[in-house]
């Protein structure tokens, strides 16, 4: 996945908050507001909307805070655009500059954590590995947006319910970046890890049963990206990379061991139309061909 530079962007100039994430951001400015430096704790003031309490977690070991930011991740921004659009493309626009964040304790190095989302397409100092360090009795987390930065950006967390969220915080202005949990070990798709932000965008706009609208069979589209019923095809990939729609519109591959194609697509609330991916090659715009296919979502 193609990473722009990481600046951060206020999460609250977006608009696309939901009433539990406005819970959780009024949770953790009072956390920040209350300490001098961002640490790895959790205020135990009750979320306004819910009578759940947020886990109360003091002075954490590393141990703990391993287990707590293993999995991946993916920016709220992102999320809430896709749900509100059904496109990758446009929903590519929030969630700058970093859409996705992946741990693996099993990939450290020393004190350092591996970011291991899109990693070979990030510049050297653009990775947001995770430098764990002990002050205060506990274990903090820190992230270098390059190497030359000597303002590091805090990595925090916020536990209500049994929702997790990490916070990346900017130490110079509390400026906050909130990411959703996608899965604790990633998923498979054959033999091939899925990152989280396609993850997300499988689970949020294909997963579950779908009615053929051609002859009246199932089609079962999986957040790991298999599908089951439709023609020939056993996997699906939609491009989630960062083009525009201008560019490039949404599209899904679909494939066996042998072969595959490419296609084209829109969803509109609970119908996927599915059509020919064409193109001029002279100008490089793309265009839409024949409809192949159309499904609509079972209740």
């Amino acid at each position: 996945m193609t990473q722009n530079k990481p600046t951060l962007r206020s999460y609250f100039s977006k608009g696309v908050l939901t009433n539990r994430h406005l819970s959780i951001v009024f949770i953790a400015i009072a956390c920040f507001l209350s300490a001098t430096t961002v640490s790895i704790t959790s205020c135990d003031t009750p979320v306004a909307s819910d009578s759940t309490q947020q886990t109360v977690k003091k002075n954490v070991s590393r141990e703990e805070l391993l287990k707590i930011i293993e999995g991946g991740w993916v920016n709220t921004e992102y999320i809430d655009a896709l749900q509100r659009v059904n496109s990758p493309m446009f929903a590519a626009e929030a969630g700058r500059p970093v859409q996705e964040m992946a741990f693996d304790h099993n990939r450290m190095k020393g004190d350092t954590v591996y970011n291991t989302s899109g990693r070979l397409n990030y510049l050297d100092g653009e990775r947001f590995d995770v430098i764990l360090f002990e002050e205060g009795g506990g274990t903090h987390m820190k992230i270098y947006e390059g190497k030359t930065e000597k303002t590091p950006l805090s990595l925090d967390f916020s536990i209500t319910g049994e929702d997790t969220m990490l916070l990346l915080i900017n130490s110079s202005n509390s400026d906050t970046t909130f990411f959703a949990k996608q899965f604790h070990s990633s998923p498979k798709k054959g033999d091939v890890a899925v990152n989280a932000l396609e993850y997300c965008v499988n689970n949020i706009l294909f997963a579950g049963e779908w009615k053929n609208a051609a002859n009246g069979s199932t089609v079962k589209f999986n957040a790991n990206g298999t599908v089951t019923g439709w023609e020939k095809w056993t996997w699906f990939s939609v491009e989630i990379d960062k083009y525009g729609i201008e560019v490039q519109p949404d599209i899904i591959s679909a494939y066996n061991d042998k072969l595959g194609a490419t296609y084209v697509y829109t969803l509109d609330n609970d119908r996927l139309l599915i059509y020919k991916y064409d193109d001029d090659l002279e100008d490089g715009k793309w265009t839409r061909g024949d409809l192949v296919a159309e499904f609509n979502r079972k209740k």
